[in-house]
C-alpha cells in the first residue's frame, strides 16, 4: 500500500482534503482500509465506521471494479452517508477529482491507460483518521455539528476517554441567535433585554462578535436617541451605542476574554421619552485549534 509523502503528486490533494474535513465533523473512526487484489481493477474497502457531517455511519466490506482508462487517471473511492462505497472517476490525466459532498475519502487509485489490473502500489490510502487530524469539531453548546457528543470514548469504541473542546474567535459566523424583537425602557437606566450563554470552550481568552439590529421606537427628530450596550455577566464590555434612526440599523461589537458559561448580554436604555427596539441578537465566532483534554482512561 502506498502512503503519501511531501513531493508526491497526490500530497497537495490530501492537504486540500484535510482542510475540507476539519470544520465539517467528517472522518474515518475505524477500519475501512482499502486493498486491491491486483486483478480486474478491483479495490476492496474493509468494514469499519465513519462520521459524515457529525453522523456516525457503519460501513460493510465492499468491492468496486474501476472502469478501464484511455489515459492515466486517478479515481477517488469514498463512503457516503448511507455507508455505501462510491467511486468518482477522474476526468483529467493524473488529476484527483474533488471529494463528493457528504462523503469520506477512503482511497485514490491510479488507473493506468489500458491497464486490466490494479496493483497494490497503485492504491493510495486516503483515509482521514479522526484522531490523527483532530477532525472532531464540537460547537460551543457541546454539539458536534448537531450531534451531542461530550466524551470521545463514546465515538472511539473504548479506545480513549477524553473531551475535545474548541477555542473560539470572533467572526461573522452566527453560532447562537435570539431573533425575537424586544423594546427597551424609556427610562435613562439600562436594563437587560437579551442574553446568550456560551457553552463549553477551551481557556478564558476566547472572543465573540455580538451583532444586532436596532431602531428607535419614536421618530428621533422629536424624541431623541436611545442607547444600547453590550455586557458580559452584568459587566459593560462596550461603549455606549447611540440608536439614532427609526429604521433598523446594524451594530457589531467584538468582546474578548470569553470563557465557558459566560453570559453575553444586551442592555438598552432610553432618554426619558425615547425607547430602543432590537430586532435580532446574534453571537458569532469561528472554531479554532480544537483542544484535546487529557484522557481519564486510555487503552490504546
Amino acid at each position: 500500500m502506498k502512503t503519501f509523502q511531501d513531493g508526491d503528486p497526490l500530497f497537495g490533494a490530501m492537504m486540500h482534503a484535510i482542510a475540507n474535513l476539519w470544520p465539517n465533523g467528517t472522518a474515518v473512526l475505524s477500519g475501512c482500509a482499502p486493498t486491491g487484489s491486483g486483478s480486474a481493477r478491483r479495490v476492496t474497502v474493509a468494514a469499519g465506521t465513519v462520521v459524515v457531517n457529525g453522523a456516525v455511519v457503519s460501513v460493510s466490506q465492499q468491492t468496486k471494479t474501476l472502469d478501464a482508462a484511455s489515459f492515466d487517471r486517478y479515481d477517488l473511492v469514498s463512503v457516503n452517508t448511507s455507508g455505501a462505497v462510491i467511486v468518482t472517476k477522474g476526468v483529467d490525466a493524473r488529476r484527483v477529482p474533488p471529494v463528493p459532498a457528504n462523503s469520506v475519502p477512503i482511497a485514490i487509485c491510479l488507473v493506468e491507460s489500458g491497464a486490466t489490473t490494479l496493483p497494490a502500489d497503485r492504491i493510495y490510502d486516503a483515509r482521514m483518521d479522526a484522531l490523527r487530524v483532530s477532525a472532531l469539531t464540537i460547537d460551543a453548546d457541546k454539539n458536534w455539528n448537531g450531534k451531542t457528543i461530550t466524551n470521545v470514548g463514546s465515538v472511539y469504541a473504548g479506545k480513549v476517554s477524553a473531551k475535545i473542546i474548541p477555542e473560539i474567535i470572533a467572526s461573522d459566523e452566527v453560532r447562537a441567535s435570539s431573533p425575537a424583537t424586544v423594546t427597551g425602557p424609556a427610562a435613562a437606566t439600562y436594563i437587560k433585554v437579551k442574553e446568550i450563554t456560551i457553552g463549553e470552550v477551551y481557556g478564558s481568552e476566547n472572543s465573540v462578535r455580538v451583532k444586532f439590529n436596532a431602531r428607535t421606537y419614536f421618530n428621533p427628530s422629536f424624541s431623541g436617541h436611545a442607547y444600547a450596550r453590550v455586557y458580559v455577566n452584568g459587566v459593560a464590555k462596550s461603549d455606549e451605542l447611540a440608536i439614532t434612526s427609526i429604521d433598523s440599523a446594524p451594530f457589531s461589537v467584538d468582546v474578548t476574554g470569553i470563557k465557558t458559561g459566560d453570559k453575553v448580554q444586551l442592555y438598552l436604555r432610553g432618554n426619558g421619552s425615547q425607547m430602543g427596539v432590537v430586532d435580532g441578537f446574534n453571537v458569532c465566532y469561528d472554531l479554532v485549534d480544537v483542544a484535546l483534554l487529557p484522557a481519564t482512561t486510555a487503552t490504546l
